[in-house]
């Protein structure tokens, strides 16, 4: 399906809608919290797909129920390629990394981890649970993950800022090794 290493690898939205809304059911999110949840809950990914089928994405997957992660692995599911991640440059919203610290974190994030967990290779000296956490966390209309050829991924990330997705960015590459691995660096 990839044909050369380097192709990258980006996301659309930022991550933590599961677990904001988490903190929202223990009622502690604060007002502008809850309109930020909302409002990218309710923003549809349709420009963002249009311009990544118009610049020529290889491949692409919503990011919902599954987390990053789950998602992220039925794009290497054949085990042709694999994917290296930066949790670094991986956009969080607002107060995620706060309510996951504090273990408000959805039961459904600890299934997705115990489903998924043993195609991760992690690449961080230290693994904080919570980064853990986000990375599984089951989003509500998350935003998309798109692998795109490297010689329009900067202008397909632009063009995708430029349509109301502030958070769009490269987050890591697609590999053909190993094969049907997700590799999370710094």
């Amino acid at each position: 399906f990839f044909t050369r290493q380097q192709v990258p690898l980006g996301q659309t939205k930022p991550l933590g809608t599961g677990i904001l809304n988490t903190a929202l059911k223990a009622e502690l999110l604060e007002a502008t919290a809850i309109e930020m949840v909302v409002n990218q809950m309710t923003e549809l990914n349709k420009a963002a797909a249009e311009i990544m089928t118009e610049l020529g994405a290889h491949a692409a997957t919503d990011i919902t129920g599954f987390g990053l992660i789950g998602h992220a692995a039925e794009m290497t599911a054949l085990g042709e390629v694999s994917f290296k991640l930066s949790f670094t440059r991986i956009p969080l919203m607002a107060g995620v990394r706060q309510w996951a610290e504090a273990g408000l974190v959805p039961g459904g994030a600890y299934s997705n981890r115990e489903y998924r967990e043993n195609i991760l290779d992690m690449e961080i000296a230290t693994v904080e649970e919570w980064i853990l956490d986000v990375m599984f966390d089951p989003q509500t209309s998350g935003g998309l993950l798109i692998a795109a050829p490297a010689d329009v991924a900067d202008i397909m990330v632009e063009r995708i800022r430029e349509r109301g997705f502030p958070a769009a960015t490269v987050i890591g590459e697609v590999m053909t090794e190993p094969k049907g691995r997700i590799i999370i660096t710094e």
